[in-house]
């Protein structure tokens, strides 16, 4: 992996902190990982665009590392990762990028990508809100508690959804909610479970089967 190094350093003489990135060539393909971590050893790997993210979820129990860039996809460190597993079981991959449009164009796109590279993926969601919040931010917040963790996980399953059908199954299954709206690929869509039709649906497909 090439040297890179993370250093955080005031802005304007304030305390808002920033990120400046030595490199000796570039951070393609590549990702920065802590090196306390042993990847190769983990169930799930959080992937996330700030090395302050990163930094952040592992003080959470997380096994975080930072792409850098939205739009950076680590090929060759999964590929490096993949050979040092070897025959071992590999980590699910949770794509963690940013809550804007870039950050989520990019988790569905990465998350394609690895899949179709043989590797298990899920996805993770920081809530929207006034204002635009990574998750170091949550982190100085204490919003990375484990129930906390479980909703923007679920959030990042929405994300991932196949089709509007498959988001609205997730949200139904999520809230217990027979009737809501919900937004997919830019457009809004109704959801109502009727569940007499579907009961007498399930007894019209029995009843054909009965010889």
């Amino acid at each position: 992996m090439k040297s890179l190094r993370g250093i955080a350093t005031p802005v304007n003489g304030n305390n808002t902190p920033r990120h400046v990135f030595g490199h000796h060539g570039g951070y393609a393909g590549q990702w920065w990982s802590h090196p306390v971590q042993d990847l190769s050893k983990q169930k799930a790997i959080w992937l996330v665009e700030g090395i302050f993210d990163a930094l952040s979820l592992m003080q959470n129990g997380i096994a975080a590392v930072s792409i850098m860039s939205c739009n950076n996809y680590p090929e060759q460190a999964l590929a490096q990762l993949a050979q040092s597993l070897g025959e071992r079981p590999r980590p699910v991959l949770v794509w963690a990028l940013d809550n804007d449009p870039a950050g989520k164009k990019y988790t569905i796109r990465h998350a394609r990508r690895s899949q179709e590279a043989g590797w298990t993926v899920n996805a993770a969601c920081v809530p929207v809100g006034r204002q635009k919040r990574d998750w170091n931010d949550l982190h100085i917040q204490g919003k990375l508690t484990p129930r906390d963790l479980k909703e923007y996980r679920y959030q990042g399953d929405l994300l991932l959804a196949d089709n509007a059908a498959d988001k609205a199954l997730r949200i139904a299954e999520h809230t217990e909610r027979r009737e809501f709206h919900f937004e997919f690929d830019s457009r809004l869509y109704w959801f109502k479970l009727d569940l007499d039709r579907h009961m007498k649906l399930s007894v019209s497909q029995e009843r054909e089967k009965v010889p």
